[in-house]
């Protein structure tokens, strides 16, 4: 939050989220995933995180009109 606060103080409205495709819903089966898909229900507290996160980061792109995309990686090693 501190980060974003310090964002919209300073007028920089565009940021690349590291996010996790943990954020996606637990009860998906099929593959691939895609953006479309629903997030939530998270099995771990990472994913949980994660998925908060790009709702704060959702919020700041409709109240502040910024320019915020997240990278769900399904395995960055």
């Amino acid at each position: 939050m501190h980060l974003l606060e310090l964002m919209d103080a300073h007028d920089v409205r565009r940021l690349v989220f590291s996010s996790s495709a943990t954020v996606y819903d637990a009860s998906y089966e099929e593959s691939p995933f895609d953006e479309t898909m629903r997030t939530g229900h998270t099995t771990n507290p990472y994913g949980t995180t994660k998925h908060i996160i790009e709702q704060l980061l959702e919020d700041m792109v409709q109240r502040k009109g910024m320019s915020i995309t997240s990278l769900r990686y399904f395995n960055p090693i």
